[in-house]
């Protein structure tokens, strides 16, 4: 049996035992098959294994102690999300998360160790929807993507030595909208781990590998163009394939037979007069077609280092524009080809009634880059937005990063 060092997490679903006792077999079924459907896609795309299911509880394995702890936070995401939009049908799925790394002996189906030990006893005092995590992992993983705040040391079962514990923060600066949203916009615009389970809403949860080889799909398709070439030739003329690689200079057979012997002599040598004639003319054409100097190209503009953000700004998809504006807040980017294409955005969606739950997230971030860059020339459009946005709540975010474009202004 061989030895890992591994990050490892167990979810719980909350309630879960309690909820045996008031719902029937299918209905206990159609509870773990909704979980799973919701965190297995989200699991895979961020590179973790499944080792096993524990009746409502998932044990995990990852080799990136950050990507563990950032599929921790889009899980309780994905479940966020899901109970929102389920809240009037009471159907709701809540989770608690415990998460430690060490070395661990891997089996084909299971892990053991000290590290698997102690996230069970982490888990069991992790409050609903939160994150809990050892100190191990805290040391570990990127600060910089996970923020943290400690717990404290908490004395746990089976371990002799109090454990020093840390917690992922709900709608700390991880979260979607950045924190100059108060209290009464979370909820609409935000959500509590910062939402990369949108990332993956789009596809499909019913156990498919999304990293596949794609070869599949290239042989099929190469298949169909063969198959469909077969048919046209069909439909030809007879001859038609064959008269195309048919030499031209090349004579019938009824030619042949009705030439006198001199005539066919002749042409026999007529074809290498032809091409030593014909050679020095194409070397000629290909002279006339060469390529202006080199020094014309130099004028030509060099490509923009943020080409791919600006794609996205301008997508008009909504997850696009949301990541791309997440990226340039965070890295303090200040293009100028960046912001206005930014501005322009704003502009054009601002009053659109009709923009679903990403494109508003987005909107509410370009309002954040524009008032991060401390240019005037921003003044007008987040005014605009302040005063006449189609969505409430993002014409509050506009107004507070009116002012936060004022202050930066006057630095």
């Amino acid at each position: 049996m061989k030895t890992e060092n591994l990050a490892i997490i167990l979810t719980d679903i909350v309630g879960y035992t309690e909820a045996t006792s008031r719902l029937s077999r299918k209905e206990q079924k159609e509870m773990l098959n909704l979980h799973n459907q919701l965190l297995y896609p989200i699991i895979r795309n961020f590179g973790g294994r499944v080792v096993k299911t524990i009746g409502d509880a998932l044990l995990l394995t990852f080799r990136s102690p950050t990507d563990a702890m950032l599929c921790s936070m889009a899980m309780q995401d994905a479940l966020y999300d899901f109970n929102r939009k389920s809240m009037h049908n009471g159907e709701e799925l809540h989770i608690r998360i415990a998460a430690s790394l060490g070395e661990v002996r891997v089996s084909r189906n299971d892990v053991f160790g000290e590290a698997v030990n102690l996230t069970s006893r982490i888990e069991s005092i992790t409050p609903e929807d939160e994150i809990y995590l050892s100190e191990a992992i805290y040391l570990a993983m990127n600060k910089a993507e996970v923020p943290c705040v400690e717990v404290g040391h908490k004395q746990l079962k089976g371990i002799s030595e109090p454990v020093r514990v840390w917690q992922i923060p709900r709608f700390t600066r991880a979260r979607l909208v950045p924190e100059v949203v108060g209290d009464e916009d979370i909820g609409e615009l935000s959500y509590p781990y910062g939402g990369a389970h949108l990332d993956f809403e789009n596809k499909s949860n019913q156990g498919i590998d999304f990293r596949a080889s794609k070869k599949p799909i290239v042989l099929s398709l190469i298949g169909l163009a063969l198959v469909a070439g077969v048919a046209f030739s069909l439909t030809l003329p007879a001859g038609t394939l064959t008269s195309l690689f048919k030499s031209t200079d090349s004579p019938t057979v009824e030619e042949v037979k009705t030439k006198p012997a001199g005539e066919e002599s002749a042409q026999k040598v007529a074809p290498p007069v032809q091409v030593a004639k014909a050679a020095p003319v194409a070397v000629k054409k290909v002279q006339k077609v060469e390529p202006a100097p080199v020094g014309t190209a130099v004028s030509e503009p060099a490509p923009s280092p943020h080409a791919e953000l600006i794609a996205q700004l301008a997508s008009g998809q909504g997850a696009q524009m949301r990541t791309a504006a997440r990226r340039i807040a965070r890295n303090k980017i200040d293009d100028d080809e960046v912001l206005a294409q930014i501005a322009l955005g704003l502009e054009q969606n601002y009053q659109n009634r009709k923009a679903d739950r990403t494109t508003s997230d987005a909107l509410a971030w370009y309002c954040n880059v524009l008032g991060q860059a401390g240019n005037p020339d921003y003044l007008p459009i987040l005014q605009q937005v302040s005063d006449s946005a189609a969505n409430k709540k993002l014409r509050s975010y506009a107004a507070k990063n009116l002012k936060v474009l004022r202050k930066n202004m006057s630095r």
